[in-house]
């Protein structure tokens, strides 16, 4: 299935700043009001990718007596933000890399930027307002037509 990466990091930002990128199917493009503000494919993936290397991480078991084993990640690195940063990136890698990539969608509201998982085959928008949003911009699409014509 032919696909691409669009990402919320912006040309004008930091590579530093904290990256949400989604893999996302061809026929569920971006949101009409922030996809010309979308950085390449090459270069989200890129910054991602350094983001995700600003901190050195190493794996971690626990396994406290009874209770079942869990895993974390042990961090030399002092700077919070940087450990923000690195740990959102790597976030948004396992999610990219995951089975939940497919349900991620940009809510079809007017002007609206926000994107969603989605939970029914149906759902069109982030949330209810949103429907209400866009529906309320169609009937008022629909008044200036018929008043125009």
């Amino acid at each position: 299935m032919k696909a691409w990466l669009e990402c919320m990091i912006r040309a004008d930002r930091p590579a530093t700043a904290s990256p949400a990128c989604t893999y996302r199917p061809v026929t569920a493009p971006p949101s009409p009001a922030d996809a010309h503000r979308l950085m390449p494919a090459d270069r989200a993936l890129a910054l991602l990718n350094a983001a995700a290397a600003l901190e050195r991480v190493a794996p971690q078991l626990d396994w406290p007596g009874e209770a079942s084993p869990a895993a974390r990640l042990l961090s030399a690195e002092r700077d919070p933000g940087l450990r923000l940063v690195a740990a959102l990136a790597r976030a948004a890698i396992e999610f990219l890399a995951g089975p939940e990539r497919e349900r991620l969608r940009a809510c079809a509201a007017p002007r609206r930027v926000r994107y969603f998982l989605k939970d029914h085959g149906l759902q069109e928008w982030c949330k209810p307002s949103c429907g209400n949003r866009a529906r309320a911009a169609r009937h008022y699409r629909r008044q200036r037509a018929a008043d125009a014509g």
